[in-house]
């Protein structure tokens, strides 16, 4: 499970980097949050997390940075708590990482949008 947290950082921070180059339906809802379609991006990325091994556990993360984004905090709390109690040997450290990985995902969707529509927020 560590291992797993570790790479899925790995993978946010990539995706991040790269402009959201990830394929399949992550990629799918980070494009849709660009685009203040925030429904649209959450269905994507809720059927997506529901999928086993680390397209589900990148797309839990990404969900939750989602919720964020749209200022969701209530749903986004409750996806937090879910992911927590799934992975219940996680150290203090491993959360504080991955929530640093869900706030740099915000920041990079509000960047992106920004570098798209000139606004940082959907209206």
């Amino acid at each position: 499970m560590k291992r797993l947290l570790k790479l899925t950082g790995l993978l946010l921070l990539a995706a991040s980097i790269s402009g959201f180059s990830i394929a399949g339906a992550v990629g799918e809802g980070m494009k849709l949050a660009v685009e203040c379609k925030t429904d649209e991006a959450v269905e994507v990325l809720d059927k997506a997390q529901k999928k086993r091994g680390l397209t589900g556990a990148l797309a839990i993360l990404e969900l939750e940075a989602v919720l964020r984004d749209a200022g969701r905090d209530e749903q986004a709390d409750a996806l937090q708590a879910k992911r927590e109690s799934k992975q219940a040997g996680m150290t203090e450290k491993q959360k504080e990482e991955a929530e640093k990985a869900i706030l740099e995902t915000v920041d990079n969707i509000r960047n992106e949008r920004k570098k798209q529509t000139g606004s940082a927020t959907c209206p």
